[in-house]
């Protein structure tokens, strides 16, 4: 997990906690990750040390965002050698550019020369074939580039280069030890696995003294531009991009919803604002359910990718919070990558070509089109709606002739935690609500022959919602009905006299059996009141439903609401979300001591910076997986807002 991130929504980069650069990724946010190695140090000219690289344990480490910004700032100290550095970190808002600027400090008795050093490692879109780093004298700076992803790397105007080296990593030309000993050799260029290190002189800093150097990391597709975009950028001062980044953060707050300063949590609700930009595209609209961290998907199926389900809720939030231009954004995004019969694939790239799958779900577009609504509603922008307008009517029309002629549900469709192929409740509430949302935009646009069709349809579906995912016995809402089961299992179930189903995959192959229920208690069920509001939330089957995810979902170590009975994905842990749905719901029956509970408790396991997980480790609190998740803080800005009554999803 990343400690802290920042960006401009088009450049991602993620940060350990001691300061060091974790990942990097550019021309969008999801694709492709370059950052192999970016060490920074300083070298104490006629000391025995090596080079002291910034971070790890020798250093001591503090981190924050500073104010209302994303800026990152982390203070390290390092003790037995009498030295202390402010490490800023930062992207231009309107520029490719990672700043980082040192402020390092002489805490010795004595006066001392020092040197500053780097040494960068890329790993382009993910590859360590085919790359280059020279030394380019024009610009001058250390340049790295494979194909048309070009950076280059230099300080400030203030300080001339003292020193460069290139050479391939891991063999004798690998300048990390030179690098490490303060003295590069000129070696030009390097290929494959290329690594590049870089040197400025300090001068002497006497005790107590400080000197500040800035670097630069520029990002462009070709070299031209990259010498271009870094002369422009040399050409002002630290100070005054500082500035100019402090002020677009601190301003794009402005356009949020008024709301009550004083309450428990603003801060958080204020960084759930300013993390959710950093992780919606800039160019296309698009937004990630959370920076990758596993791109070889060897726990999960990776994250740094754009969902339906997430987004629709995300932009929701957003649009919640004043963000409209963002959220519609958003939607022109969905619009775009929708498939020509309706549908929408599982999960996309920012650039709107499709990524890694394992199964269509129809609770994607259908949270799309009650997104749709949900934005029409609030702006009343009549343009988006005539924009969106056939997008709605492909989406409607499939969710529309893909229900079960049997029970009125929607077809068969991987459930929204992707685990299994069922007539599941979640997706019979979203499918529901977006048939209604559709309706209700074609009655404004004066289509009654749709809005006939789509209600009657989401008219059965709540009927089949009612009369097959209600459980008497159970006295609340089944996780699924008909899930698809093993051959034991549907037998056994026809000797009991009960109704299963046997048939084949599309080209007639392969057997596949389905029947019976899954019975876990799950999370999602609440999905039915919120924020589809398909069952009034005041409903005894919908109160029974929520008592019963509250009896037994609640971990009962460290609190917080798991996703379903005995899951043990990532180790079995509460999840945010879930926490934040059952808060929600209580927010809608006007049990808002419960929800503030809820609310906080999800605010307590936050990171130190203010991002919030996916999970919460279930032995000793904390951030668990993945982080930061945004669909989390779309959760946590729709409960800030539910709390003071400013939740338009509730009134």
């Amino acid at each position: 997990m990343p400690a802290i991130i920042t960006g401009n929504s088009k450049m991602l980069v993620s940060f350990k906690a001691d300061g060091k650069l974790s990942k990097l990724f550019w021309p969008h946010i999801d694709y492709g990750q370059h950052m192999g190695l970016f060490l920074s140090g300083i070298n104490i000219v006629n000391d025995s040390s090596q080079t002291l690289w910034l971070g790890g344990d020798s250093w001591q480490s503090t981190q924050e965002y500073l104010g209302d910004t994303n800026i990152v700032s982390t203070k390290l100290t390092a003790p037995h050698n009498n030295l202390e550095v402010v490490q800023m970190d930062l992207v231009l808002p309107e520029h490719d550019v990672l700043a980082r600027h040192y402020k390092i400090r002489n805490n010795h008795s004595q006066a001392r020369e020092m040197s500053f050093l780097t040494y960068t490692l890329f790993e382009i879109e993910e590859s360590n074939q085919y790359d280059t780093a020279y030394f380019d004298f024009d610009i001058p700076a250390m340049v790295h580039f494979r194909k048309d992803i070009f950076f280059a790397l230099a300080a400030d105007r203030r300080y001339r280069i003292a020193g460069y080296q290139c050479g391939r990593k891991n063999t004798p030309a690998d300048p990390i030890t030179a690098a490490a000993n303060g003295n590069l050799n000129g070696e030009l260029n390097g290929i494959r696995e290329a690594a590049g290190a870089l040197a400025w002189k300090l001068g002497t800093l006497g005790p107590e003294e400080e000197k500040e150097i800035t670097l630069y990391l520029a990002c462009a597709h070709n070299r031209d531009s990259l010498a271009k975009l870094m002369h422009k950028i040399q050409g002002k001062e630290w100070q005054h991009w500082f500035t100019k980044t402090r002020k677009y953060w601190e301003s794009w707050l402005t356009p949020s919803k008024v709301v009550n300063s004083k309450v428990d949590n603003f801060a958080l609700y204020k960084r759930s604002i300013l993390t959710t930009k950093l992780l919606c595209d800039k160019e296309t609209g698009g937004i990630i359910a959370a920076p990758e961290f596993d791109p070889h998907y060897s726990s999960c199926g990776g994250y740094g990718y754009s969902w339906g389900r997430d987004g629709a809720i995300i932009a929701a939030a957003l649009d919640e919070a004043g963000y409209h231009e963002t959220a519609r954004a958003y939607y022109m995004y969905a619009m775009h990558i929708q498939e020509k019969d309706g549908t929408w694939h599982q999960r996309h790239y920012m650039d709107g070509a499709w990524a890694s799958t394992w199964g269509k779900q129809l609770d994607q577009g259908a949270s799309i089109l009650w997104g749709y609504r949900h934005h029409y509603t609030l702006t009343k922008e009549q343009d988006f709606l005539d924009t969106i307008w056939p997008s709605v009517v492909l989406a409607a029309d499939y969710l529309a002739a893909h229900l079960s002629e049997e029970n009125g549900l929607p077809e068969h469709s991987v459930d929204l935690w992707e685990e299994e192929l069922s007539q599941n409740t979640y997706t019979a509430a979203s499918v529901c609500g977006g048939l209604l949302a559709a309706a209700d935009l074609a009655r404004t646009k004066n289509e009654d022959a749709y809005a006939v069709k789509w209600l009657e349809s989401a008219r059965k579906v709540r009927e089949g919602i009612l009369l097959f995912q209600w459980s008497q016995k159970l006295n609340r809402f089944y996780r699924s009905i008909n899930p698809e089961i093993p051959y034991n299992r549907y037998q056994q179930i026809i000797n009991q006299g009960q109704r299963a189903l046997a048939t084949t995959d599309k080209i007639g192959l392969y057997p596949k059996y389905f029947g019976g229920y899954n019975d876990r208690v799950d999370a999602s069920i609440l999905g039915l009141s919120f924020p589809y509001r398909i069952i009034s939330p005041h409903d005894p089957k919908m109160a029974a439903s929520a008592q019963a995810v509250e009896e037994h979902l609640t971990n009962r170590n460290v609190g917080g609401i798991h996703r379903y009975q005995w899951d043990n994905y990532a180790g079995g842990n509460p999840w945010i979300i879930t926490t934040l749905w059952l808060a929600l719901y209580h927010c809608q029956t006007g049990n808002f001591n419960r929800a503030r509970e809820l609310y906080n408790w999800c605010a307590s396991h936050a990171n130190p910076n203010g991002l919030l997980p996916e999970q919460v480790d279930n032995t000793g609190g904390g951030p668990a997986w993945v982080l930061p998740l945004t669909w989390s803080h779309a959760m946590f800005m729709f409960t800030h807002l539910a709390l003071q009554g400013k939740l338009s999803l509730i009134q």
